[in-house]
Parts: structure tokens; C-alpha cells; sequence
């Protein structure tokens, strides 16, 4: 088996304070998905292509979390908006794009809710367990029907679904239940950072 070699490039969306970097400025996930799929197939060639440049071949994204929830969750541009059909459209159209050209995608922040954190709290996944699969998994079921091959799982507490409400990346009911059985995920977990605050 080929090294994994592989990078967060949507770290590179991120605006910084810091000296200039030497990486051409790329849009947003925000951006993109408001300029809709076929903008995100554009994208996603862009990105490989500086993935290729840099001797990659697997890429830790895009992020399929949905926009956060609660009111006083500090915006983010590292999301592909609130709406879970409209989101793993143009999330494919990103992944599909990477494995044209050969590239591993890892999508980012199973089961969902990343993105609902207030002040210094921890992440809360707050869709109730039958909405799961029309709001929040929408996204990652609809990568997993189309063959990705690793997933990523965030520390997003779930109390939706482990009533103990660990992080999800250290609940067997979110890895083994939710995405092994229910889900039929046979492929190669991430799980962490487990050396986090969260």
C-alpha cells in the first residue's frame, strides 16, 4: 500500500493576521457553496491540482458539519451552509472533483454539529435521533452511498445518541452503531484529535 501522504488544505480559506502566505488565497467553503455545485467542481480541481504540486494523496476534508444552530455559536466559513440536501451536493461535487484525479477525500465532523459551540463549550449535536438522517447525516450518508473510503469523527458530544454523552469520537454508538451497523460504513475511521480540550 502506496504512504498516505496528506494535508487540511481548507486551512488555506482561513483568513490570517500573520505574514503573507506563499499559497495562492482560495474562496471559502462558504463561498463556494453559495456559488453553487458546479462552482465547487471548479474548486475541487483547484485544490487538487496545489494537492499534486505538494505530493499529496489524501486531503482531510471538506468539512460536511451544517452551519451551527444556536444563535450565539461564532460564525464559521469552513461550512457548506444550513441546508443538508444543498450541502452534500456540493460536498460530492468537491470529493468527486479530488478523485478524478486520484486523490483520497477524508470528509470531516461525523455525525454532524461541530459547528454549535458557544464561548468556550464544547461542541453540541443537538438534532433529535429520528432527524439525524434528514438534517445532519444527510450529507455523510451521501458520501457513503457514493464509496468514500475513510471518514473522519469530531469530539462533537452527542446526547442525542449516547445517553453516557461522550464525545463522538469515543462512543461506540456513534462508530459502531450509527456508522458501522446502521450505516454500513466498512471503510477507515478517524477519530479525534483525541489529544484535544474538547
Amino acid at each position: 500500500l502506496p504512504l498516505l501522504v496528506g494535508a487540511d488544505l481548507y486551512e488555506l480559506t482561513e483568513p490570517h493576521r500573520l505574514a503573507r502566505s506563499t499559497f495562492p488565497q482560495v474562496p471559502s467553503l462558504l463561498a463556494v457553496s453559495a456559488a453553487g455545485a458546479d462552482s465547487a467542481g471548479r474548486f475541487g480541481d483547484l485544490l487538487a491540482s496545489y494537492a499534486h504540486g505538494l505530493g499529496l494523496n489524501f486531503i482531510l476534508g471538506p468539512s460536511l458539519e451544517l452551519a451551527p444552530e444556536l444563535e450565539e455559536a461564532p460564525g464559521t466559513l469552513n461550512t457548506l451552509g444550513s441546508d443538508p440536501v444543498f450541502a452534500a451536493s456540493v460536498g460530492q461535487a468537491i470529493m468527486d472533483a479530488f478523485a478524478a484525479q486520484s486523490i483520497l477525500c477524508v470528509p470531516l465532523g461525523f455525525p454532524g454539529g461541530g459547528n454549535n459551540r458557544a464561548g468556550n463549550t464544547p461542541a453540541v449535536l443537538l438534532t433529535p435521533e429520528p432527524l439525524l438522517l434528514t438534517h445532519d447525516l444527510l450529507p455523510y450518508a451521501r458520501v457513503l452511498e457514493n464509496g468514500v473510503k475513510m471518514i473522519h469523527v469530531g469530539n462533537t458530544l452527542v446526547p442525542t445518541l449516547d445517553d453516557l454523552s461522550r464525545p463522538a469520537s469515543l462512543s461506540r454508538e456513534v462508530m459502531t452503531v450509527l456508522l458501522r451497523d446502521k450505516m454500513r460504513f466498512e471503510g477507515v475511521i478517524v477519530a479525534g484529535p483525541l489529544d484535544s480540550e474538547d
